[in-house]
């Protein structure tokens, strides 16, 4: 007892002091708060600013509470995809778990002076995940230079009890997972909200609640893991409000990570290799590469000389054997079909008109080639026929070398779906399983074939009543014997249900098809940042026209279309604002397009 009895005073010392302070900070604080903004500039659990007067209305509460606390949790948020990304919509923080600023960006169209001050201060902390991305993208964006920056996974990995319950938990560090861990927050990821539509007039509610969950969620981390370093920490985070205490105890314990980007391999951790290994000879010439080109660039021509795609030769001919086509050049071979086409190329489906090369995606090379499924085949085989039907986008050429490579990344993600879906790639979820009565049977009969006369006169006699009790004969017969060595033991799973359609099933009734078809593709860029895709290849490829079936298909069945809706993911709101977009931004024309049989034809004026 008398070892601790020096920290026990001064943890006592300590926390009256802080409490006396508290109390006086506390009434000057609330005695020299402005009122509450009018209703209409803020929500129950902060501030929307979406106007330069709503800033004036409520800039000088905010920045009060941001000068006081002098740490703000941070996230944006924006429209887009890895390819393709539109300037951040909307930036949300906050100074407490009370109050949140949401500061729509799309809609100011300029970054507020006095904001940008805060950003710019590296006396006031920032905390969030991948904190430094996202600056980076805020300058990128809007000129802001941010300083300050703390990403909490670095927090959380260089604070002992919150690693040992992420590695226990096997944490992927994201913020969902660290919440659910060292918050006990149960919360699960919705996709769908991650790539709603961001620069929309007015946000919807569930936008406002997923942005307000992780938000707080962020500043909750940063409260819970400085809490976790110590008894004295944990003391003063119960007494004391965080923003009497948190941005000291940051810049003290954890200033090494300051404006440092975040990198798995400065934080130890028992995880698999970061790179795949190099496969070897034996790998490789286990796959079957494309003996002739993939791609004969063919050009087939609508009966108005429209182009209406690229195909190989063999197609092209095949029209003109058939007399359903005339030649209109030999080179590259190019055909005028004699009937109008069920589908013309509207939309992003001028993708299929583009000259494609015959080359690797990722590293160019010519040599070697193999068809690679983006999106893998038992994922896609499962999604319903409007998002397959007409649809080569996700299949792509690489060489064996990167094949083999995307391979392994391949089944890094599948095991991240199969632990987020509820579906095991394991061998328990396999569609045959053993019959082990029939497999002991198997076995006996094979002993009585090959070592009969090596075997035991009692054991001989108990693998011939196994049979005879089997088959219910009271002789065994050396063809009987034969026929119980051939028995397949192997039984249909009744329950089998493949790991694709477990996720297929997961993301339809969840998040949506599309957004698992999305995050497919943006991981295939991620991982292997492939440097000659064609042209107009897109992680959103084919979403716009699904949009606009959906809209025809409501006109001759409104269920069906429901049912197509929420499968991919789409909302109403959603739905209506790709049409109008499309009819106002993208000139499309819905009065000159038809549906049929799945696919769009635009009619002709």
């Amino acid at each position: 007892m008398d070892v601790y009895r020096p920290q026990i005073i001064l943890g006592v010392g300590l926390s009256s002091a802080y409490t006396i302070w508290y109390a006086y900070r506390t009434w000057s604080h609330h005695r020299s708060r402005c009122g509450f903004c009018q209703p209409e500039t803020h929500t129950a659990h902060g501030f929307i600013v979406a106007s330069q007067e709503k800033w004036y209305a409520c800039s000088a509460e905010v920045l009060d509470r941001i000068e006081s606390s002098k740490l703000i949790a941070v996230d944006c948020f924006w429209v887009g995809s890895v390819l393709t990304r539109r300037k951040i919509a909307l930036l949300a923080f906050c100074t407490s778990a009370e109050r949140i600023t949401f500061v729509r960006l799309s809609e100011l169209g300029e970054f507020p002076e006095e904001l940008a001050a805060v950003f710019r201060d590296p006396t006031i902390i920032k905390v969030g995940i991948d904190i430094l991305a996202h600056a980076a993208k805020l300058y990128e964006d809007y000129g802001i230079e941010t300083y300050g920056c703390v990403d909490l996974r670095y927090m959380a990995m260089a604070t002992p009890a919150a690693k040992r319950k992420l590695l226990r938990a096997d944490s992927d560090l994201s913020l969902i997972s660290m919440m659910n861990v060292l918050l006990d927050a149960n919360l699960s990821r919705d996709y769908r909200m991650l790539y709603s539509r961001w620069e929309a007039r007015h946000l919807s509610r569930d936008q406002i609640y997923y942005v307000t969950g992780q938000v707080i969620g962020a500043f909750g981390l940063a409260v819970k893991i400085a809490q976790s370093n110590d008894w004295v920490a944990n003391a003063i985070g119960y007494l004391l409000k965080p923003y009497l205490w948190l941005d000291h105890f940051i810049k003290i314990h954890y200033a090494s990570y300051i404006d440092l980007k975040f990198s798995r391999d400065r934080i130890c951790r028992h995880a698999v290799p970061s790179k795949p290994p190099k496969p070897d000879e034996k790998t490789l010439r286990s796959y079957n590469t494309l003996k002739t080109p993939l791609y004969d660039n063919c050009v087939l021509l609508c009966p108005d000389m429209e182009h209406l795609c690229t195909c190989d030769r063999r197609k092209a001919q095949w029209y003109l054997d058939t007399d359903l086509a005339e030649k209109v050049k030999d080179d590259p071979l190019t055909v005028r079909l004699r009937f109008e086409p069920a589908q013309r190329a509207i939309l992003d489906a001028q993708y299929y008109c583009l000259v494609k090369h015959n080359i690797c995606v990722v590293c160019g090379s010519p040599e070697n080639l193999v068809r690679k499924y983006v999106v893998p085949r038992e994922y896609r085989k499962h999604f319903p026929k409007i998002m397959k039907h007409h649809n080569a986008h996700d299949v792509v050429l690489t060489c064996l070398a990167c094949h083999a490579q995307y391979c392994w990344y391949e089944d890094l993600f599948k095991e991240q779906f199969a632990k987020h879906c509820n579906a095991p790639l394991s061998e328990a979820s396999r569609k045959f399983i053993d019959n082990k009565a029939l497999r002991e049977i198997q076995r006996a009969a094979n002993a009585l074939l090959k070592v009969k006369d090596n075997l035991p006169e009692e054991r001989r006699q108990a693998l011939e009543d196994l049979l005879k009790e089997h088959f219910e004969v009271n002789e065994l017969t050396d063809e009987l014997v034969d026929y119980a060595a051939g028995i397949d033991f192997r039984e249909a799973n009744v329950d089998f249900v493949s790991h694709g359609k477990k996720v297929v099933d997961h993301f339809a009734e969840e998040s949506g098809l599309l957004v698992l078809e999305t995050m497919w593709r943006e991981y295939f860029i991620t991982k292997m940042n492939p440097s000659y895709l064609p042209d107009m290849w897109s992680p959103d490829h084919h979403h716009d026209i699904l949009a606009v079936k959906l809209s025809f298909i409501e006109r001759e069945d409104p269920r069906e279309a429901e049912s197509l809706r929420r499968k991919l993911g789409i909302t109403p709101e959603q739905l209506h604002d790709i049409v109008e977009r499309l009819k106002h931004e993208d000139n499309v024309n819905f009065n000159r397009i038809n549906f049929q049989r799945g696919r769009l034809l635009e009619r002709q004026s």
